[in-house]
């Protein structure tokens, strides 16, 4: 039995536990649960959709809990908890900014990102703690991967990387025309080009906000699959062909959305500019309960966060704010 195992029920995990709980308050959900123990607590600075934002991260046995931070330690909001179950991590290559230096993505069925470090030594602690609860609770040793499995959630495309629509590459984003993000491919796009709505079962209970492209593949994909359903009823056409082009149709959107914003990233197309005649529509304004928690998430300002202490002190290279409880817990992530 392992150190983990042994102190799942003892009173400083669960001192540990409540205070968790007690930093989110009533905005967060309880995290008690038999055998669930913390494994360590840190500040990392995560990519959101408009740029780095401090968060603060728990890592337990069976899950990564993460909120936005209002007072350092004391109060937390906006609660994420992602299942270990299907985690993946890919190390990132660091940049010449001192802010993007020791990063790694997470990679879930339900949310995907980008996370940094304040050095390099707690980046591998961070990533060799994860490996061993994921291979702990899934029997799973591969865990560092260097492409993104393709059941994985999008990371989405940050906002400063795109300036014209990733979908039509026409439309030309301005702050009367504002930017979107499909929750499917993780691509930078226009209202016009996002109008529909999908259930994405691992990424958000209600429908969500997708692109034209991820559309027609959907669609199709939905079309396909009641086509199986009648011909297996009918003998008229096995199951698995069909499904087969399921599937292929989805990689194949995959692969196109992936290669549409390696181009915008690299070489940004000139923009097609509305002719005067043609009126400029603004964005439809997003209802509280039109916006997903996908949204609330990454559109939040998150101003008290911003200006803390904490997120000064963040921007200092080697400034450490993790701590691991069980030292043993852990296993080479290189």
């Amino acid at each position: 039995m392992s150190a983990v195992e042994r102190l799942a029920n003892s009173q400083a995990n669960i001192d540990r536990i409540q205070a968790v709980e007690a930093c989110f308050g009533s905005s967060g959900k309880m995290l008690q649960k038999a055998g669930r123990v913390l494994i360590g607590e840190g500040i990392l600075t995560k990519m959101c959709r408009k740029k780095l934002k401090p968060r603060q991260f728990y890592l337990f046995n069976d899950c990564i809990v993460y909120g936005s931070i209002i007072i350092p330690r004391k109060k937390l909001t906006r609660q994420r908890l992602i299942p270990l179950a299907h985690m993946f991590l890919r190390p990132i290559a660091d940049t010449e900014s001192a802010a993007m230096k020791h990063g790694w993505y997470i990679l879930s069925k339900g949310k995907s990102f980008q996370v940094f470090t304040a050095t390099e030594q707690e980046k591998r602690e961070w990533m060799a703690h994860i490996c061993k609860c994921v291979s702990d609770q899934t029997g799973r040793e591969q865990v560092m991967v260097t492409e993104d499995p393709k059941d994985t959630a999008a990371v989405w495309i940050p906002d400063d990387k795109a300036t014209t629509c990733m979908c039509c590459r026409k439309v030309k984003f301005n702050p009367v025309i504002r930017k979107h993000h499909c929750r499917r491919c993780g691509m930078v796009v226009c209202s016009g080009c996002s109008r529909n709505r999908a259930l994405l079962a691992d990424i958000d209970e209600k429908p969500v906000r997708i692109c034209d492209l991820c559309h027609r593949v959907t669609s199709a994909a939905a079309s396909q699959e009641g086509a199986a359903t009648n011909a297996s009823s009918t003998g008229a056409t096995p199951a698995a062909a069909v499904a087969a082009a399921v599937d292929a149709s989805e990689d194949k959107s995959t692969e196109v959305a992936q290669e549409l914003a390696a181009q915008t990233l690299e070489s940004p197309p000139s923009p097609v500019s509305r002719s005067p005649a043609e009126p400029v529509t603004p964005d439809e304004p997003m209802t509280p309960d039109a916006l997903s928690s996908s949204d609330e998430d990454e559109d939040e300002d998150d101003i008290l966060g911003d200006l803390s202490k904490v997120s000064r002190e963040m921007m200092i290279p080697g400034n450490r704010t993790s701590v691991f409880f069980f030292a043993d817990n852990k296993r080479e992530s290189a």
